[in-house]
């Protein structure tokens, strides 16, 4: 059984990575014909769902007169990005850190949720 990995990144060797697969063929008895195994548009979209790190339960903010419910790690992030330079200390630093932590694996969404509930607090943007 032959079996071909076809992705849209490459490594410096021009190798797919397998980390980000398109298609997987099969060529289950070595005729030369394949046949999908997985559908490209699942497996993004099972990659983007991996993307987003959604959060248990939502976190209301209130910024100025825009309210804004926070559900994904990734939601976080971009209000964290759009702060002011000005009101960015120690807190937004703290919160930053754990927010990308738990975009690259090394902490859960629930850890990420926490530290952004208790930044929105110290903040004073928490809507009740």
């Amino acid at each position: 059984m032959a079996i071909q990995v076809s992705s849209r990144f490459t490594n410096a060797f021009g190798r797919p990575e397998p980390a980000f697969p398109r298609c997987v063929y099969v060529d289950a008895n070595g005729s030369g014909k394949t046949q999908v195994m997985e559908d490209t548009a699942s497996l993004e979209k099972e990659r983007q769902k991996q993307d987003r790190l959604p959060f248990g339960r939502g976190i209301c903010i209130r910024i100025d007169s825009t309210k804004r419910e926070v559900k994904t790690v990734r939601g976080a992030c971009e209000v964290l990005i759009d702060w002011p330079h000005a009101r960015r200390g120690p807190a937004y630093q703290a919160t930053m850190e754990v927010l990308q932590s738990a975009i690259a694996g090394k902490c859960s969404a629930e850890e990420a949720h926490d530290a952004f509930l208790a930044f929105a607090k110290h903040a004073g943007v928490l809507a009740e």
